[in-house]
């Protein structure tokens, strides 16, 4: 929250669900979401060794970084197969990249995290993938939320950005080849690129529309994630007082640029 003059950065691409539990405590930044930037339909998963399904899972311990997606994901799958999180003992790891490493050192008897790095450490365990976003595609969001501050000082810039991510988006959708070079590259913890693709596919400005209910229909909306994530998190206790979402979203760069192309 501390903006970039002061060590700290002015934009962010975040998931929805960490925007909903850190929202509070960062007030005064007054952050503001602006765009989706991509949903993930299989990039995060739940992994095991020596359970069948997840409801096996029942006085087990997963492995899994309190701060991430994977976390949200985990509850959200848990739920969905009947067991409350007080039913499985939670172990806190540093990051989402050390969730293969713990299900390999035997740190954890599954794990939620990105596939690309636990599908391979379940395999070389005997194990499987339980789950993934693939069966859930709309309840992690990734958006660009902006402070406050700088977007009041610079809107022509966020414009600008905002018109280079759904361009960069529209290029990875027609052409994947080059994009999956350099993820290959950069983040070769995401397993296959071009499958890594295919995952968190790049968004466009129809999604966008639905997404923050402008125009056209979204299966989910910013606003219902964002509740729904901080109702969950105050059930849970990680949370007293969930934020509202219409407080931390502006989508006045987004509308511009959409009627800037017709849209």
């Amino acid at each position: 929250g501390a903006g970039a003059e002061h060590g700290g950065v002015d934009m962010a691409i975040v998931s929805v669900d960490w925007l909903a539990r850190w929202a509070p405590e960062l007030r005064d930044a007054s952050p503001r979401t602006m765009l989706l930037a991509g949903r993930s339909r299989g990039q995060e998963a739940l992994a095991a060794v020596g359970a069948q399904a997840v409801a096996d899972l029942r006085g087990k311990r997963i492995g899994v970084h309190p701060e991430s997606s994977a976390w949200y994901f985990a509850l959200w799958t848990l739920s969905r197969a009947g067991l409350s999180p007080r039913e499985v003992t939670w172990i806190d790891l540093p990051s989402t990249l050390d969730a293969g490493r713990a299900l390999r050192e035997g740190r954890a008897d599954a794990v939620a995290g990105l596939y690309g790095d636990i599908e391979l450490a379940a395999r070389d365990r005997g194990g499987k993938v339980l789950a993934t976003t693939a069966d859930a595609p709309h309840l992690v969001a990734s958006v660009l939320v902006v402070r406050g501050e700088f977007a009041a000082r610079y809107p022509d810039a966020v414009r600008r950005i905002i018109r280079g991510l759904l361009d960069a988006a529209a290029a990875v959708n027609r052409e994947p080849f080059d994009a999956a070079r350099l993820l290959g590259e950069t983040a070769p913890y995401l397993g296959d690129p071009t499958d890594a693709i295919k995952s968190a596919p790049p968004t466009t400005l129809p999604d966008n529309l639905a997404f923050f209910g402008l125009s056209g229909e979204a299966p989910v909306t910013y606003d219902e994630l964002f509740e729904s994530a901080g109702a969950l998190l105050v059930k849970m206790g990680r949370l007293p007082k969930a934020a509202r979402a219409e407080e931390t979203r502006d989508l006045g760069a987004l509308k511009y640029v959409a009627e800037a192309r017709g849209r």
